[in-house]
């Protein structure tokens, strides 16, 4: 995809693929540093962190979303898990799987992606408090085989394991991120690095030049937190922001033509049969 100029763009979903995903395409150079042509891209969003960025919450949703951690795996658009640390997995029992690293992985501190490392990250997911919701229902223990190989071994059998791991709120972090309080700063393996916060306020990220899809084109992202949608409606027309998330359908018609939407899946009721047990 060519780089082109930033124009100011409303969305009523934050496209994750302006800040990670596709940002390796649209992005990403394949040879050379960021361009001194590159903009620093300013987004509005709605809700702030709530726990300082800790990643095992609401604030994991936001660290992914912002390119900052990346998890083993992601889902592709039906749905399915597609590779991202890890490029291959396979099972190898009825409760065990084994999961291959991308072997050109740095995290932000310059540290390298290995299977301790992973062993580490998803230990301490495991253990957080409370502990994430996609863990609350299976025991993980997590052995290297070597350097690039990671043996999972689940409580229970989980054929969901693959999907389950591609959660934002089990991100795989650098050592350095669990000397004490959890702090994703310098630690995380995404187009941009956290380099500076603002408590609600705001946030600054720069782009991660060893990232293993490509260094990012945008020279970085300034982003704010603005809870009422009048105010990032407000942003936007002002030209403050090139990006407003969740922009509310009365607002429509205040920010022009130049709009993109993403339906989002809802459950609006689900029945369960509690009469037999699997």
């Amino acid at each position: 995809m060519n780089h082109r100029p930033l124009r100011r763009t409303g969305v009523r979903v934050l496209l994750a693929m302006l800040i990670t995903g596709a940002a390796s395409s649209c992005f990403s150079a394949s040879t050379g540093s960021t361009a001194d042509s590159a903009e620093v891209l300013r987004v509005a969003l709605p809700w702030p962190p709530a726990q300082d960025y800790a990643p095992y919450g609401d604030d994991g949703t936001i660290l992914s979303r912002l390119g900052v951690t990346e998890s083993l795996t992601q889902l592709d658009e039906s749905g399915a898990p597609a590779p991202a640390l890890a490029t291959d997995w396979t099972r190898v029992g009825k409760r065990v799987w084994e999961f291959e690293l991308r072997r050109d992985v740095r995290f932000h501190d310059g540290t390298r992606l290995t299977a301790q490392g992973v062993r580490e990250s998803l230990s301490a997911a495991a253990s957080a408090s409370p502990v994430p919701s996609e863990l609350s229902n299976v025991k993980l223990d997590v052995v290297p085989v070597d350097a690039d190989t990671v043996r999972i071994r689940t409580s229970v059998a989980d054929t969901a394991l693959p999907q389950r791991l591609s959660s934002p709120n089990l991100p795989i972090l650098a050592s350095a991120a669990f000397d004490g309080q959890v702090d994703p700063r310098g630690a995380g393996t995404g187009p941009f690095e956290l380099t500076g916060t603002d408590g609600v306020q705001g946030a600054s990220l720069t782009p991660h030049q060893d990232y293993w899809a490509g260094e990012p084109r945008l020279a970085g992202l300034e982003v704010r937190y603005l809870p009422e949608a009048s105010s990032r409606t407000a942003a936007f027309n002002a030209g403050e922001v090139h990006v407003s998330h969740a922009v509310p359908i009365s607002d429509l018609g205040a920010v022009g033509d130049d709009l993109i939407e993403v339906p989002l899946p809802r459950s609006v009721l689900v029945y369960l049969n509690g009469e037999r047990s699997a």
